[in-house]
């Protein structure tokens, strides 16, 4: 068995898209559900949140599904001016938290528009706090809400 890969798309409905008539919620499910296909096929264990779950239901099911890795999916929202690129968020930036966040900027950087972000350190993100693994809070890329 590989790998085991916790995806956790972002329930944020209420934070919509300027066009197309969407939201974070949508979109990020969306990818979450390409992702993990795509993992999958490379032999990963992979388990995706339901859409729209309680992130205290979600950080618990990873915990107790013993999850290798905690991936956040998420967009950010800006609203009014273009602005891009992908910002990866972790506990601590050490250690196999600063090697999953070094990979996705690796990988996500070459096929996102826009200037890319350094990885931060967001101790107090509950996503990356109150789970028992590796965790990975990504924003994937930013939306504009005006």
């Amino acid at each position: 068995m590989g790998k085991k890969i916790y995806l956790s798309p972002s329930n944020q409905n209420g934070n919509l898209y300027a066009g197309g008539n969407t939201n974070e919620m949508l979109q990020c499910n969306r990818i979450a559900s390409a992702l993990e296909i795509k993992l999958t096929a490379a032999g990963f264990t992979v388990k995706k949140a339901p859409q729209g779950q309680a992130m205290t239901t979600t950080i618990a099911e990873s915990n107790s599904w013993g999850a290798d890795l905690h991936l956040c999916i998420h967009t950010n929202a800006f609203n009014g001016s273009y602005t891009g690129g992908t910002m990866c968020m972790v506990y601590s930036n050490s250690g196999d938290n600063n090697k999953a966040a070094k990979a996705m900027l690796d990988n996500l950087a070459p096929i996102t528009p826009g200037s890319d972000y350094a990885i931060q350190t967001r101790p107090e993100l509950r996503e990356l706090c109150d789970t028992s693994c590796t965790a990975l809070y990504t924003e994937v890329e930013f939306h504009d809400t005006a």
